[in-house]
């Protein structure tokens, strides 16, 4: 087993999967939203990163989630690590 990052508001981080498992996460929540007659869904919040930026954490829950400059989900902390990629937002 890996050794888990803590990470502080201020971070840059980055999403640690690749397009391929972003891309089956978005079609899953797409699903979901169709079947719980929303609009939009987002089931994990690290499938809407961009993978050739870092982002801002801005907060982190009492679980241990990160909250995400430009993202109203919480991001799992087991989906990114610290970043030196430019930040864009």
């Amino acid at each position: 087993m890996g050794m888990e990052t803590t990470f502080n508001i201020g971070d840059p981080v980055e999403c640690t999967k690749d397009h391929a498992w972003q891309d089956r996460r978005r079609s899953s929540d797409i699903r979901k939203a169709r079947k719980l007659g929303k609009g939009f869904f987002m089931g994990n919040a690290a499938a809407y990163m961009h993978l050739d930026e870092a982002y801002i954490v801005e907060g982190i829950t009492q679980k241990g989630g990160l909250k995400i400059r430009g993202f109203a989900a919480t991001v799992s902390p087991k989906h990114v690590r610290l970043s030196t990629k430019p930040v864009n937002r």
